[in-house]
């Protein structure tokens, strides 16, 4: 019999693979931080023996879920009332807000963040951080490594003040010069190479706040590191509007013209206003969208993920300043069926694909992480579905997850082969010091 050191047994397995297997009284074995074996829990009993088991009865057991577009920052700003005034009005709300927010602040918010994302069933995350990036990039990595979570920290640079080019809002203070954020970015990255969790990634605000330089810079990083680009593309009908008017063009189409910034691997966060040449040049250069179904709601637009999935563009998940990945593939699932007419819909099924394999390749993890299959990295979640919202489940479990599924319903979480939370407590980190230490950090910074 082979020693394994853990083995989850009695699910039901939703793998998530390109067949869409789910097996009945399923298993999985686990040693280190990969998967060994998948199967029919009678069988791998006689297989494998393992230090540790786990009775996944009257649970579904699934890939770890991927948040593909986050602002760990906007934590500490939830004390601002939610967007009253617009979108820009609550951006300049926060920015000015967190001005001295540094390694500390920036630590207890990732901490907090990603307690929560992890409770929702959230096994990776990309941070893309525009303020005092540098400072607050220790915060975030030390957080995410203690807690165990695996995490993309996106050093956002923007070079061009959105109030001087005619954008509403207040002075943007974290402007950076195009080479010398070039610079420490590229050293940034070169620091956590290599890590099994954390990687760096550069990454533009958007457009409007992108001199052409910075652009040419962040390109060049991309191909001299092979990182992929995180960056939001046409959120706004504003903003949108207002580059086709100064440069004659869409932000993809100006993008595209040129620049080779899109031949990189890009994850376009929002992508509300786009059209139909938009979206030849997103199918062409494979650009991936992130695609923020909350955040959307609040007044920048809807993103048209139907025809983003009849061409064949890749589409997954960010929350975008909430940290609970199931409410969001709520919002996502009836946010986009309201656009139908009875006919088409967005398969719940579809979204939880957005939310786990087309996450991971967002990322360019495909290979690792995404679905339950042997080889791949143990990023696991146990949905409980002996719970009064999901009961009965002998059918459609698929769309009790994603439609009447909330984070209660996250029992287990097991993260690069390391049980992270189970029974919805987490084993890693204190929570409750990181609440009071996280009040006492916002307290001091925003003094409230």
């Amino acid at each position: 019999m082979e020693k394994a050191d853990l083995t989850i047994e009695h699910g039901i397995v939703y793998t998530m693979d390109q067949n869409q297997a789910v097996i009945d009284d399923g298993a999985i074995v686990i040693t280190g931080n990969r998967i060994v074996d998948i199967g029919k829990t009678e069988e791998i009993k006689q297989k494998f023996s393992a230090n540790k088991c786990i009775d996944a009865s009257d649970k579904v057991i699934l890939p770890g879920f991927v948040n593909a577009h986050n602002h760990q920052y906007s934590n500490i700003g939830k004390h601002n009332p939610t967007f009253e005034g617009g979108l820009y009005e609550f951006c300049n709300r926060l920015y000015q807000s967190l001005e001295d927010m540094g390694e500390e602040e920036y630590y207890y918010a990732s901490m907090n963040g990603a307690i929560n994302l992890v409770k929702s069933g959230c096994t990776t995350n990309i941070d893309s951080v525009e303020m005092n990036a540098d400072q607050c990039a220790p915060g975030f990595l030390q957080a995410y490594d203690e807690l165990g979570m695996r995490g993309i920290y996106s050093r956002t640079i923007s070079d061009v003040n959105w109030v001087a080019v005619g954008l509403p809002g207040a002075e943007v203070t974290y402007l950076e010069d195009a080479d010398e954020a070039a610079q420490s970015t590229v050293e940034l990255i070169n620091t956590w190479t290599g890590h099994d969790r954390l990687s760096v990634w550069p990454g533009l605000s958007y457009p409007p706040s992108s001199s052409d330089k910075l652009v040419e810079n962040v390109s060049e990083i991309c191909k001299k590191t092979s990182t992929g680009l995180a960056i939001h593309m046409s959120e706004t009908s504003f903003d949108e509007d207002y580059w086709k008017q100064e440069k004659g063009a869409s932000h993809f189409q100006y993008y595209d013209r040129n620049f080779d910034i899109l031949e990189n691997h890009v994850l376009a966060a929002h992508c509300c206003w786009v059209d139909e040449e938009d979206m030849r040049i997103m199918k062409q250069t494979g650009v991936h969208v992130a695609h923020c179904a909350w955040s959307n709601m609040h007044g920048a637009g809807t993103a048209p993920i139907f025809r983003f999935l009849e061409e064949g563009i890749n589409v997954c998940l960010g929350t975008d300043d909430i940290w609970d990945v199931i409410v969001n593939m709520n919002f996502t699932l009836l946010a986009h069926n309201m656009e139908g007419d009875g006919w088409s819909i967005l398969d719940a099924y579809k979204v939880l694909e957005m939310a786990t394999i087309n996450g991971a390749r967002a990322l360019g993890l495909e290979k690792e992480i995404g679905s339950l299959e042997v080889g791949k990295k143990a990023d696991i979640v146990l949905f409980d579905m002996n719970q009064t919202n999901v009961v009965p489940y002998r059918n459609s479990i698929h769309r009790l997850i994603v439609e009447f599924g909330t984070s209660n319903n996250i029992h287990t979480v097991i993260i690069d082969g390391k049980v992270v939370l189970e029974n919805r407590e987490v084993l890693t980190v204190d929570e409750s010091r990181v609440i009071r230490d996280y009040k006492a950090s916002v307290a001091r910074l925003i003094g409230y």
